[in-house]
Parts: structure tokens; C-alpha cells; sequence
């Protein structure tokens, strides 16, 4: 609100309107809520008549501004009411221009009008359809408790919109830009490239995660430290074992670990990527004596990566050193 000195003027409005008056003025307008309510009361406090003097301007109207204060309507001038209502000269141009017989018959446009940089909605669906024809590959070890979704490591966004720009080359169709691709990927699917990291210590997470939340206990940071115990020990025992493998040839020391999923195959051909590769999966053995590893290759035709697959592995691999009269 802009509450003016017009004691000077010909209406005197601020000597009619005190500026507690205009304040409240101020709220009722704003307090209408509804747009068509507000230019409603617009069109009740000015009144508009035929120009009774012909000037340089060509005026064909004369306004008559009012403001209801006490149950009566007190006359002011254009700049008083423009001010108290913070309102513009447009607005009540408008308001006049939609008012019949006495009432304001307008509606709100505004927001309704489609932008002209919008990106129409057939585009946006045909990049859809292209973002769900790639498909999605395994993770490492389980993706349980989570609801992204995995494409195969080859890919990016950039990569992605270049496959769609010759699709579209194809068809006959004219590409959105990659901006219009990459926010369609981002904020539309649950997706990712990259293959989400599981073999974290649990017990480690856990107290981590309390610490952050200022949530430990002393039994917590007293199993915490008896962990990290176990840890060092366990570490200094690997670190004899590997010593004894390779100074004693009937000792084994073997640590081993699944790599992540391997699509295959593997190729940068545009065309594969829209096809669901073959899953192989590598269980890696490392003898720590002599520094030799072995590999157990398989694929999803032959079996999975449960634990009964993991365990056949273990066992074939403990046969073999058996085999050469080593003593596990």
C-alpha cells in the first residue's frame, strides 16, 4: 500500500481517509482472495462516464474514483486509489473494459496460455519410449531393498540422446535437445549408470549412522571398539597366513571375491544397446603363496550367483588345491 499526502489536491483525500482507514481498506481488497472478486470491487468504486469536454487527448470516458470508509463512499483522486489498492492504471482499465451492468464479467487468464517454449507433449512421450527401450542390467550383488534401476555402464545421458537423435533421423522427426532428454531422465525415471556399492561392514554403517544422529550409546561405542579389535586381528592373520604360504608349500592362503555383473557382449554398437545382454558372472580366486589367481567363469544359462552357485565354486576350487596335497 502507498498511503499519499492529498491534503493538497482538490478531493482532500487524505483528510477524508486516514491512513489506519486506508490500511484496512488495503486488507479487505487483498482479504477477497478470488481474482474476480477483487476487480468486482473494482468496478463498484469507480465510475465511469461520458467525457463532458473534448481535449487534445481524445478522451471518450471520465472516471470517477471512490472508497468506501464508515458505510460511506468518500471521492479521491486517481493517484490516492491507485496507491491504496496497489493496484495499476491497466488493472482498472481492464476491470472497466469487462464490467456490465455494474458488474465485473471477466475471468483469470493468466497462467492459462501455453508457453511457446514448451516442449509439446508428443515429443516428450516419444523420448520417454526411447529412455524405456534400454534395458536394464543386474547389479552388483542384490538390489533388494532399492528401486533404481541399473543401465549398463557403457551408457550416459550424452551418449543416450546421440542414439535418440538418429532415431528421430530415422523416423523423420525433429530432436528435442539434450537439455529437454536429460531432464526427462533425471527427474522422470529412477535410473543410474553406475553399480550401487553393498559390500560395506554392516556393523560399521550402523554405528556411523548413529554417531551421525547423536545416537550412541556406551554399549554401542563398547561392541563398536571390540569390532575394530577383530579387525586388526583378523587382518595381522591374513597377513601371518600369507607369510606361511609362501615359505611353507603345504599351506594355502586364498582370498576370493565375485566381480561385478559382466554384460556380454560388449560392444559400443548402437544397436546393442537396445537389446538385454547376457549376464556372466566371474568368481575370482587369489592365492596369496605364489600369487596366482583363477577365475570360474559362468553365465545366467548355466546358473545364478545364489548361494549355492558361490558355494560350488568354494568347493570345486578347495578340491583342486586338494588335489596338489595342499592342507586348507
Amino acid at each position: 500500500m502507498q498511503y499519499r499526502d492529498c491534503s493538497k489536491c482538490k478531493f482532500k483525500c487524505s483528510l477524508k481517509i486516514t491512513a489506519q482507514q486506508a490500511g484496512d481498506i488495503f486488507a479487505t481488497y487483498y482479504q477477497l482472495g478470488s481474482y474476480e472478486k477483487q476487480r468486482n470491487f473494482i468496478c463498484q468504486h469507480v465510475e465511469q462516464t461520458k467525457a463532458k469536454r473534448c481535449t487534445t487527448n481524445r478522451k471518450e470516458n471520465s472516471n470517477t474514483y471512490f472508497l468506501s470508509t464508515d458505510g460511506k463512499k468518500e471521492r479521491v483522486c486517481k493517484a490516492f486509489f491507485l496507491g491504496i489498492l496497489h493496484v495499476s492504471k491497466k488493472t482498472v482499465e481492464y476491470s472497466l473494459k469487462k464490467k456490465e451492468h455494474g458488474v465485473f464479467v471477466g475471468c483469470d487468464n493468466r497462467g492459462k496460455k501455453p508457453s511457446i517454449n514448451r516442449t509439446p507433449e508428443g515429443d516428450r512421450h516419444f523420448i520417454r519410449e526411447h529412455i524405456q527401450s534400454f534395458p536394464t542390467v543386474s547389479s552388483h550383488y542384490t538390489r533388494k531393498d532399492s528401486n533404481r534401476q541399473y543401465l549398463s555402464s557403457n551408457l550416459s545421458v550424452q551418449k543416450m540422446h546421440q542414439l535418440y537423435e538418429k532415431e528421430c533421423q530415422r523416423k523423420s522427426k525433429k530432436p528435442c535437445k539434450i537439455n529437454v532428454y536429460r531432464d526427462t531422465f533425471c527427474n522422470e525415471f529412477n535410473l543410474a549408470f553406475h553399480k550401487p556399492k553393498k559390500d560395506q561392514c554392516s556393523t560399521c554403517t550402523i554405528y556411523y549412522e548413529k554417531k551421525q544422529r547423536g545416537e550412541i550409546t556406551k554399549e554401542d561405542e563398547e561392541q563398536f571398539q571390540e569390532h575394530q579389535t577383530m579387525k586388526e586381528k583378523s587382518r595381522e592373520e591374513k597377513r601371518l597366513d600369507k607369510e606361511r604360504a609362501k615359505t611353507d608349500r603345504s599351506f594355502a592362503a586364498v582370498t576370493f571375491d565375485l566381480e561385478a555383473v559382466l554384460p556380454t557382449p560388449c560392444s559400443m554398437v548402437g544397436d546393442l544397446f537396445y537389446k538385454r545382454c547376457l549376464s556372466t558372472y566371474n568368481l575370482s580366486f587369489y592365492s596369496l603363496g605364489d600369487s596366482k589367481g583363477t577365475c570360474y567363469l559362468w553365465d545366467e544359462t548355466n546358473g545364478g550367483r545364489g548361494s549355492s552357485d558361490i558355494g560350488s565354486c568354494i568347493l570345486m576350487h578347495i578340491n583342486s588345491i586338494a588335489e596338489k596335497k595342499y592342507r586348507c
